[in-house]
């Protein structure tokens, strides 16, 4: 028996009573997103329950952003509910902590205040150089190499740049002196993710890493075992996702990262983070982490350099628009910015613009 068992079932309909009104989420939406019934989503929200189960008050936490601590409304959870903060869902991840040793070493850590626009161009920014960063160095082949990507230098890439454009020009030179029309390159065909083969191939690895049979999960996630030998070995025609839902809750992932379409176990297709409780920037966009990570791992000093001075360069235009917002006026449409650059334009080159169609309409006043 877990002693104050009462009170926190209390503590713990009064807090998500609260956080559901505060969020305006309701109880079909939060059975959908946890797994949980609607019958137990209500029990709980209405203190009905007679008794804490340590499974469903973690996939409430997850989804809530909340730690199981935070819920019950206690510094200490009962150990006989068995919960550790210390699981998947609550320790930073890998590129969490890369992400902040890259800040930290190189003294380039983000403003606390971004507006939400801003955030997103932030993300957004860091993102395209490190990904064009990835797509030079083979990050997404097989044989990549972070030992060699990290030694590259402008003048090393550009030297075998040249000697590589001098060997085609020869090879071209010599294919047409023998009367040869042959072609080298070759397009490499791009298939379409299978997100059937995906999410059998992802559920397998992560019941390997868990350590769960293939029984197990069955049991854990209510679907029965014949039903994840046949989402795991592809059998299925179709995808399920209500399936993939109760088995992505089981196994700590998204459904999105189950078919393939995140790029971390805790996060959605569109890069925020599902189960990371923190305030800074990096734990709310998983792709930014994400980012950091390959910037410490896989890049050279120089480009190094590049996304440190971005950070510095679009924390000081933040703080110029802080600085200068109030004497900016009035907030202009899309439209309205269109018609001032045009008036700009028009009067820079008098003959030119979108005056010329005036033609057409202009109404002559002796008429």
């Amino acid at each position: 028996m877990i002693s104050d068992e009462s009170n926190l079932i209390s503590n713990l309909s009064r807090n998500v009573k609260k956080i559901m009104a505060d969020r305006k989420i309701s109880i079909n939406e939060l059975a959908k997103k946890t797994g949980l019934s609607f019958s137990v989503i209500r029990n709980i929200r209405d203190g009905k329950i007679k008794k804490l189960n340590a499974q469903n008050l973690n996939k409430l936490a997850g989804y809530l952003h909340l730690s199981p601590s935070q819920l019950l409304g206690t510094d200490s959870i009962p150990e006989e509910l068995n919960i550790i903060e210390e699981c998947a869902e609550f320790i930073p991840s890998f590129f969490e902590k890369e992400a902040e040793e890259f800040t930290s070493e190189n003294r380039c850590g983000f403003l606390k205040g971004y507006d939400l626009q801003y955030e997103e161009c932030i993300v957004n920014t860091i993102h395209f150089y490190i990904e064009a960063h990835k797509l030079a160095t083979g990050y997404y082949h097989e044989a990549a190499e972070p030992v060699k990507t990290k030694s590259l230098t402008k003048e090393s890439v550009n030297k075998a740049y040249e000697k590589y454009i001098l060997n085609q020009i020869f090879q071209k030179f010599s294919q047409e002196k023998e009367g040869r029309q042959e072609n080298n390159v070759k397009g490499e065909e791009v298939k379409a993710v299978d997100q059937i083969a995906a999410a059998g191939r992802a559920i397998k690895q992560l019941r390997d890493l868990y350590g769960l049979t293939r029984k197990e999960l069955g049991i854990r996630s209510g679907l029965g075992e014949d039903c994840i030998y046949r989402i795991e070995s592809g059998m299925n025609k179709k995808i399920n996702y209500e399936h993939i839902s109760e088995i992505a809750g089981e196994l700590l992932c998204t459904p999105d990262f189950l078919l393939g379409e995140s790029c971390d176990p805790t996060s959605n297709r569109d890069g925020s983070s599902l189960f990371y409780r923190r305030d800074g920037l990096i734990y709310r966009h998983v792709q930014l982490g994400h980012d950091l990570a390959y910037a410490w791992n896989y890049m050279d000093s120089e480009s190094k350099a590049v996304v440190v001075d971005m950070i510095h360069t679009l924390n000081t235009m933040y703080n110029y628009k802080e600085l200068s917002e109030e004497s900016f006026g009035k907030r202009l449409s899309i439209q309205e910015v269109f018609f001032r650059e045009q008036a700009l334009y028009t009067e820079r080159w008098k003959n030119r613009g979108a005056h010329f169609y005036t033609k057409k309409y202009k109404v002559d006043k002796g008429e």
